[in-house]
């Protein structure tokens, strides 16, 4: 799985980038293959006036196709990664659980077993 990360208005140190990268591979190995690619954004909204101002939001595109997004707001940015990232991994699994749950085959394929 690729994980591309961004920053707007800070920078993004090798540190930060190692740690989206364990929290995202961390969280996510469950799904194995499922998960294409995850891309992660790290904004400081108020720059250095402080505050809750760190946002993480991520991306996961998934096999065969699909996408979720997720993204939340801290006043560490630690946390904002690790906890967008745990709540991508709930949100994968609700999208994953829904794709299995779908009914299999298409409209034209119901329309024949129900003899319209």
């Amino acid at each position: 799985m690729a994980t591309k990360v961004r920053g707007y208005g800070m920078h993004v140190s090798r540190k930060i980038r190692r740690l989206v990268d364990r929290r995202v591979a961390f969280e996510l190995s469950r799904f194995g293959r499922q998960v294409r690619a995850v891309s992660v954004n790290l904004e400081d909204l108020n720059g250095p006036r402080g505050g809750i101002d760190k946002r993480c939001s991520m991306q996961a595109d998934l096999t065969p196709g699909g996408r979720v997004r997720v993204e939340k707001t801290d006043c560490e940015l630690r946390a904002a990664i690790g906890r967008t990232a745990a709540r991508l991994a709930h949100a994968v699994a609700r999208a994953l659980e829904r794709r299995r749950e779908a009914p299999k085959g298409s409209l034209g394929e119901w329309r024949e077993r129900e003899g319209a």
